[in-house]
Order: C-alpha cells, then structure tokens, then sequence
C-alpha cells in the first residue's frame, strides 16, 4: 500500500482578493499508482476527494507517412475516447487526416494525460465516410502515452463511439485511526464516497493521528479518485 503525501493548502479568509480555486486544486493533484493519502495532521485539516467522470479528449493529432502501409488514398475523420477502470468517454471532436497513394500509415498521438485515464480508443471513418468504428480491439484501449499506427486500411467492423459517458466509478473511504490514548489500537472507518461528487472527509481530531502526527487515509478503489485537495482552516475567517 502506497500513499500520496500531502502538504495542505490554506483556506483564505471570506472575501479575500485571492480566493482558493477548489476545481484547480482537485484537478492538479490525482493518486497516480497510490492507493491512499498521508498528511500532517494538526486538527484543522479537511480532505477533498473527487469521484468525477473523465471528459472526452481534444480533438486528437493525426499524421500520415506516405511509406510503410497499405491505407488507400483519401481523407479519414478520426475522433479518440479515454478509458478508466470503470468504462469510457464520449469520443473528441473530430480531426481529418489525407492520405495520398496506396502504401500510407496512419498515426494517431495518444491523447494527453488526465484524471484517471488509464486508456484510449481511436474511432475513424473509411475514406470520404462519415461513421466511425473503433479500431482497438474491445476491452484492450491504447495505453495513455502510447501512439497508434495503423499501417493497414481502418476496419469498419469496430464498436461505434459511446453515446454516453461511463467513466464514473465509485470508492469507499478508510480513515486509519491510530491508537487511543491508554495505547489501545482502534479499528479504521469506512464510509461511502458520492460518484459524480466532491467528498469532504475530515477535520481529524489529532488523537487519531498515527506515530509522528499523520494521517492515512485510503481508498477502496483508487482508480476511481480523480482528484485530492487538502485544505487547512488557518482561524478565524
């Protein structure tokens, strides 16, 4: 079991000229391999965690190299989907590649990084077409950071895009408690997060700290955190 340390950020006061962009800490800061969080814990610190779905994509970045395939010449419609551990987007915007000859590749960049994007999927057209099928097979996407090129025509036999969006999970929260203060050892808590939602979990009182003042917090299912935020509650507001 690994965990995230955290380093809080603190809560401005009501009305500050600055005011704490909760959605920008949320999307800065993702569990990546972790399965929980540490922090230091002083009694004034509240976790936000996110269980949100993924959004599509930009429209994807397509080339073509004139050498090395078999795709026919003609202009291609390509849209691209992420994928996590509970399902897929909707697919991006579309972008258009042509090619020229019979012996072209097409090379379709991975889509960037996001959330908990674990995957992608590529939907292309025939040429001059207009409906796309997906050109992984179903349940092996594309790892994230890893491009696509297809060196024969694009199959037209593939799953058309989703019409809606799947990529929404759900997680439980455990609160590892330390011991009481006669040194006994207390069982964690577990709770429910809300999917679609930001959860907050906390203040912490500072006697269920572990050994050294932190705090463990973990997740049921990490893979379906799309964000952790920790705030601290400087006073008086």
């Amino acid at each position: 079991m690994t965990r995230l340390s955290l380093t809080a950020t603190t809560q401005p006061k009501t009305g500050s000229a600055s005011p704490l962009n909760l959605t920008s800490l949320l999307g800065a800061t993702t569990l990546g391999a972790n399965t929980g969080v540490s922090f230091t814990n002083t009694g004034r610190e509240v976790l936000h965690v996110q269980l949100g779905q993924l959004t599509a994509p930009a429209a994807p970045s397509v080339s073509t190299a004139a050498t090395g395939g078999t795709v026919a010449a003609g202009t291609y419609q390509v849209e691209v989907s992420y994928t996590n551990t509970a399902g897929e987007t909707v697919a991006s915007a579309s972008s258009s590649v042509t090619t020229t000859g019979s012996t072209s590749t097409i090379t379709v960049t991975s889509p960037a990084a996001a959330g908990n994007a674990t995957g992608w999927y590529a939907y292309i057209t025939q040429a001059g077409g207009a409906s796309y099928t997906r050109q992984q097979t179903a349940g092996s996407p594309t790892a994230i950071g890893t491009n696509l090129t297809l060196t024969a025509p694009p199959t037209n036999s593939g799953l058309a895009p989703q019409s809606s969006n799947t990529t929404a999970g759900s997680s439980t929260v455990i609160v590892n408690i330390g011991t009481t203060i006669e040194g006994q050892p207390v069982s964690p808590i577990t709770a429910s997060l809300a999917t679609n939602a930001t959860n907050i979990v906390g203040p912490f009182p500072t006697d269920e700290n572990q050994p050294g003042g932190a705090m463990f917090v973990d997740f049921g299912t990490p893979a379906s955190v799309t964000g952790v935020a920790l705030l601290q509650n400087a006073g008086v507001f």
